[in-house]
């Protein structure tokens, strides 16, 4: 089991996109939090977007309020890559929700409630960390 530390963090110029991800280094490793404004579909340089992040992931999701699976109850691996997609204010629009979706990534919620960007994000690694028992 490896610790919690950035993994990498995705940069781009598109707006009011993706604010924040959670991302494994594979095989058990530790888990990530990057922060920022990023493109959905490609990153600058080497730099990978959050499309490839999902289609290469093990366990790949997005907060979003059309979400019908609760986060809590999601069937999580055992080792791989868990990258987490939470939007900014306002939300993923339905353009971004289509591209992840094509990438792999499935929509979820935390719960009745849709909270802020900055608590959605913290609630969720915090939700995902500790049940796949990569925090332990």
């Amino acid at each position: 089991m490896g610790g919690v530390a950035v993994h990498h963090a995705v940069e781009g110029r598109a707006g009011r996109e993706v604010a924040r991800e959670v991302a494994g280094h594979g095989s058990g490793g530790g888990e990530a939090v990057a922060e920022g404004a990023v493109s959905p579909g490609g990153g600058r340089g080497d730099q990978p977007g959050v499309a490839s992040l999902l289609a290469e992931a093990e366990f790949a999701a997005v907060l979003h309020e059309s979400g019908v699976e609760v986060l809590a109850t999601a069937p999580l691996p055992a080792s791989g890559d868990i990258v987490l997609v939470v939007g900014p204010e306002g939300g993923v629009s339905p353009e971004e929700l289509a591209l992840f979706s094509e990438a792999g990534a499935r929509a979820f919620r935390l719960g009745r409630s849709v909270l802020r960007t900055s608590t959605a994000g913290t609630a969720a690694a915090a939700l995902l960390l500790g049940r796949s028992g990569r925090w332990s």
